[in-house]
């Protein structure tokens, strides 16, 4: 039976043994993203080193327009978008599960080695493989592996989870290193386009592999929404989670699980990207009431700077020569780590 009630400020809705409380604000917001959302897809179809006018890319997307703007609309720009944003998404909501879990803003999949383990073990299929395929399919299976290393190394998260941060810094840098060393020792005309996927890329990405990434990210839905409320308590002190009832470290270790699986999905579709699982929990607590938990507004936003970035990457070239989003997500994430770090100590004083 499905109830829609008013509690205080908050809807409440209920579907057989479940509830879940929605404020209006939080409504408002998502549908703010979503119009930002159509904007900047429109922006991306119409920009490119083939541009076209925003009222030729709507006759194509409404059914008319050339054969020319068509198989560019169709079959170039919005695959490419659609993947953009599954990855987006998928990396905004894995850093704010990793965020609330660790209770530091600065654990993201980055961070801790879970993007490189996601790296690593697709270079290294892709690279070593002689049927040539790209192991995309592999990332979720080597960030997991990157963890589970990362967990027998540093132990629980623990208070602020600064042990995990620097331990998982010091893996990335192994797994990097890793990833760079098999790749030096392949030709490279046969591993050209891993070299340019490693640096964060959505060059070439299409259906194929953003379908299969969104099919599993459906799968982990479900499961989040069961965990929601204990995952608003995770915000509060151990000592007070565990007084709640709730099992810190079964909790813990199945909402990383979750994290960890969702961001190893949208390596396998852009590569490493930084500044995404780090900034788009940041900017949707903004946006959000107070005390939430914004993990799908976090997804929304991740799915907006991925865009955003990826449409940027593709509109400046270097001798015609296109920059990998990775590198425009790099330059806009140290400024924003630096200013994250400042920030926390001046509040700290």
């Amino acid at each position: 039976m499905v109830e829609l009630t008013r509690f205080q400020q908050h809807y409440c809705f209920r579907f057989a043994h479940y509830s879940v409380l929605i404020h209006p604000k939080q409504i408002l917001v998502a549908l703010f993203l979503f119009i930002l959302l159509a904007a900047a897809c429109l922006i991306a179809i119409v920009n490119g080193s083939a541009k076209m006018s925003a009222f030729t890319a709507i006759e194509v997307l409404t059914g008319g327009g050339d054969a020319m703007s068509k198989m560019l609309v169709e079959q170039i720009r919005l695959p490419r978008i659609t993947a953009a944003l599954i990855a987006g998404f998928a990396l905004g909501l894995s850093g704010c599960l990793i965020q609330t879990t660790i209770k530091n803003r600065l654990a993201t999949p980055e961070i801790i080695g879970v993007n490189d383990g996601a790296t690593a073990a697709v270079v290294l299929v892709s690279a070593l493989s002689m049927s040539g395929t790209w192991a995309w399919w592999i990332g979720p299976i080597g960030a997991v592996c990157a963890f589970i290393f990362l967990a027998l190394l540093a132990g629980q998260p623990g208070r602020e989870g600064y042990r995990l941060i620097v331990i998982g810094m010091a893996l990335a840098e192994l797994l990097r290193s890793g990833s760079d060393l098999t790749l030096s020792m392949q030709e490279m005309h046969l591993v050209n386009g891993l070299y340019v996927w490693k640096n964060g890329s959505l060059s070439g990405q299409g259906y194929e592999v953003s379908l299969p990434v969104l099919a599993g990210i459906g799968i982990c839905v479900p499961l989040l929404i069961t965990l929601s409320r204990r995952l608003k308590a995770m915000q509060l002190s151990d000592d007070t989670v565990k007084t709640l009832g709730v099992s810190l470290g079964f909790t813990q270790v199945l909402i990383l699980f979750l994290a960890v699986i969702t961001a190893g999905l949208a390596c396998g579709i852009t590569g490493p990207i930084a500044f995404v699982a780090m900034a788009a929990p940041i900017f949707a607590s903004y946006l959000t009431i107070p005390n939430s938990v914004p993990v799908w507004l976090s997804g929304l936003v991740g799915a907006l700077l991925v865009l955003l970035a990826d449409t940027i990457a593709r509109s400046v070239s270097i001798s015609q020569q296109e920059i990998g989003v990775g590198i425009i997500t790099s330059l806009i994430g140290g400024p924003f780590m630096l200013w994250v770090l400042l920030r926390d100590s001046a509040e700290d004083k």
